[in-house]
């Protein structure tokens, strides 16, 4: 093997391994955070939905104690 494709491939290892490693690190990051605010949004809609629920009952509740008077 010539020294020309030694130090081409050395200098071609050394690009790219540190650049894989930050990728899959940010990759990592990424999906971490995305899932994180799917969950945070889901959270949020399920609180809303219950607060709706609530709200549906409470006002068939006034409407039966408006009917039994």
């Amino acid at each position: 093997m010539k020294i020309r494709t030694k130090i081409f491939l050395t200098f071609l290892i050394l690009i790219i391994l540190p650049t894989m490693l930050v990728y899959k690190i940010f990759f990592n990051y990424a999906q971490h955070e995305l899932e994180k605010n799917q969950f945070t949004t889901l959270n949020a809609i399920a609180d809303n939905k219950v607060s709706l629920i609530n709200f549906y009952f409470d006002e068939r509740e006034k409407d039966l104690r408006e009917l039994q008077d």
